[in-house]
């Protein structure tokens, strides 16, 4: 036998679901807690901080949650609908907000699957997807004074009074008919006396108003009146397409507000949100409304779009479509099209989501979730769909029904707002080549409501225990919030704990010898998160030490340390991080030699920024891990302080057959990991054979 040793030069390919001998180096069988970087490594996830507490279980688990931007960022607001209200928080601050006409509002009477919501600037609509859409009892002011074939049979102005209506009767039917009214001077288009000429404020979607810091209204929006035509439903004096029936998604396109409905799609007047009435009902205007059907051989249901530079992209259950304007790029009523572009099965409680140049979207299988990405080309070229969840088929479970996305940092992410677990898929692009692509999930202590991203933060909304408590999460290391530091000054990570905060209170008895710590949080109840005590960087000294606490009652903790002195001190809960490597094979450039006799010897691991980490080995149909030892650095480091360097070397000793066992990697404690490498040493025999 040959002794041979091989390099794994990353772990950035995520999880992949493939045989281990299909596996491409760097590929792992499961990557919990951790977020993949070409520049650190695979690191352990960034803990949470504790910024809000939304209140009980029992009323928002079955919230639907929403974002609220006032000037951009100058004020951030948590909103959530439930039992027929609305409540907004500033998660700034945490002051629940005051909302007038806020409550036992019947337009909020829904699930949390029901509501849809956009903002421009600062004007915000909040959409109820069950609620049909009709007219305003309210009738049109006025009395028809006479009827007439054509304008010159219209009488002298002599013989007119202000506010005489004439209908003028085309030839066509009643498409062609319009209404006039003589103002005392001229004649003025008007509606017919007596009709309804008003949408339904109650049955439209809702405004969201601030009026001050904290302070809002809500209610149903002024909506644009018909100015223009006769009863009926016909020509141009017909109503939106979008009455009588439910709106099914809202957008901004081209200065104006859009709607879906069925299979219809419904833009406002420019710059004229709320009318989505024709100015004449004798002409039509490049400024009028515009109002298609997305027309196809199988039924077509629209629940979603996506504004592109090549046009407006329509989203129905069964084909995906394109809104062009035509060869001058501007959208009008005689320029807007629509076309068919691709036949693929949606499912539509996730609304597509534009990453980088890619619209994710997620169909639903058997038992688990696809996810695709859309390409677009240009004008008249179908778009290119790639299959991206494919390398993790059966890793992402059946009922995903949320999810958000960063340009920034290029990833999407996807949850299920009844369960725990984020799934993320992450890539990376240099001259629109992809350098990275992988898959890995996060888990929380519990039911994941909420998910919104500001640039590097995520803000997570956690169900647990009874209550719900949002927190952030800084992708990027952050100075403005609680680190650890080195003797040296040289800043190393956040804590990777959620929950982070300060406690309530630290008090020390000198009878029992134990230090109280009375926190704002209850604990989340789920054994695998740990709370702890840890000092950080308060402007003095070497920080980083941390104390496991014992509980005893959800809101206080004790250790036996008198922790009362210590000004950086913060209160959190440890949460796992694991890694699981695949069997290891030996590899001649792209072929994989599996059928050769491979005794492993060691692996080495060569890890970036890391603390305390475990290493385990299972043996292969053994149900649990055997931990071969938690390190920390032994050679030195300050009492007290972080045990954290930014390059460290771990050798897990093996000796066993390469299908003999798994090993993983693993860490809960509030420091840092990242794991960039693995070199492996061992006996390799081909067995007699030749390989060509």
């Amino acid at each position: 036998m040959a002794a041979v040793t091989q390099t794994i030069d990353s772990y950035l390919l995520g999880v992949s679901r493939e045989a281990d001998k299909d596996k491409a180096p760097g590929a792992v069988k499961e990557a919990r807690n951790v977020y993949p970087d070409v520049t650190f490594g695979m690191t352990k996830r960034p803990g949470t901080i504790f910024n809000t507490d939304l209140g009980s279980s029992s009323d928002l688990d079955d919230a639907y949650y929403f974002i609220f931007r006032y000037n951009d960022k100058e004020e951030i607001y948590i909103g959530m609908v439930y039992n027929k209200s609305l409540r907004l928080k500033n998660i700034t601050t945490g002051v629940e907000a005051t909302i007038t006409g806020g409550t036992d509002v019947d337009y909020l009477d829904g699930t949390k699957e029901d509501f849809r919501y956009r903002q421009k600037q600062n004007d915000f609509l909040l959409l109820n997807k069950t609620v049909i859409t009709d007219m305003s009892e309210d009738l049109s002011p006025g009395t028809v004074t006479g009827e007439v074939n054509t304008i010159a049979e219209l009488p002298e102005a002599s013989e007119l009074t202000a506010g005489d209506i004439y209908v003028i009767r085309g030839i066509t039917g009643a498409q062609d008919d319009y209404v006039l009214i003589w103002d005392g001077q001229t004649w003025q288009e008007t509606v017919y006396p007596g009709v309804r000429y008003k949408l339904d404020g109650d049955t439209m979607p809702h405004q969201l108003v601030r009026t001050a810091t904290d302070t809002f209204t809500f209610g149903p929006a002024t909506w644009g009146e018909r100015v223009s035509g006769i009863p009926g439903n016909t020509g141009n004096s017909r109503r939106p397409s979008f009455v009588g029936y439910t709106i099914t998604n809202l957008f901004y396109h081209k200065n104006r507000l859009g709607f879906t409905s069925m299979d219809n799609v419904i833009l406002s007047q420019p710059l004229d949100f709320y009318n989505f009435w024709r100015n004449s009902s004798l002409t039509t205007t490049d400024a009028d409304p515009i109002d298609l059907t997305a027309s196809s051989l199988q039924d077509v249901y629209l629940f979603a779009v996506q504004p592109m530079t090549q046009g407006l992209l329509l989203f129905s259950t069964r084909e995906q479509f394109v809104m062009t304007a035509g060869t001058n790029g501007v959208l009008t009523p005689s320029t807007a099209s629509i076309r068919s572009v691709s036949t693929y099965e949606m499912y539509t409680d996730i609304d597509p989501i534009l990453v980088d140049e890619d619209v994710f979207f997620t169909t639903q299988a058997n038992n688990y979730t696809r996810v695709l990405s859309m390409s677009t080309r240009g004008d008249n070229n179908n778009p290119v769909f790639n299959d991206v969840g494919k390398p993790v088929t059966t890793y992402i479970p059946i009922g995903i029904n949320r999810a958000f996305g960063s340009n920034q940092n290029q990833f999407l992410a996807l949850y299920d707002n009844t369960k725990s677990s984020v799934f993320f898929y992450r890539f990376y692009k240099v001259d629109n080549q992809n350098q990275l692509r992988s898959w890995f999930k996060w888990d929380f202590s519990g039911k994941v409501l909420g998910c919104f991203m500001e640039q590097d933060a995520i803000f997570v909304a956690v169900s647990a225990n009874g209550k719900v408590y949002m927190n952030v999460a800084y992708i990027n290391p952050n100075n403005q919030v609680p680190i650890v530091q080195t003797p040296q000054g040289q800043i190393y990570s956040n804590p990777t704990l959620d929950y982070l905060q300060q406690p309530v209170s630290v008090t020390y008895n000198n009878n029992t010898k134990l230090s109280t710590i009375t926190t704002t949080t209850v604990d989340p109840n789920n054994p695998e998160w740990k709370p702890v005590a840890i000092e950080v960087y308060s402007g003095g000294q070497a920080n980083g030490a941390f104390w496991d606490l014992t509980k005893t009652s959800d809101t206080t903790y004790t250790v036996n340390a008198d922790l009362s002195g210590i000004a950086g001190l913060l209160f959190g809960f440890t949460y796992p991080m694991d890694v699981e490597i695949p069997k290891t094979y030996y590899r001649n450039g792209a072929d994989v030699d599996y059928t050769a006799s491979l005794t492993i010897s060691r692996m080495k691991f060569a890890m970036g920024k890391t603390g305390a980490v475990a290493f385990e080995v299972r043996p292969r149909g053994a149900a649990d891990f055997r931990e071969v030892g938690e390190v920390d650095i032994s050679n030195w480091y300050l009492l007290d302080s972080a045990p954290i360097d930014d390059e460290r070397f771990f050798t897990v000793p093996i000796h066993q057959r390469n299908d003999n066992f798994d090993v993983r990697i693993s860490s809960d404690s509030p420091y840092p990991v990242s794991l960039l490498s693995m070199m492996w040493e061992g006996q390799y025999s081909p067995r007699y054979y030749r390989r060509t």
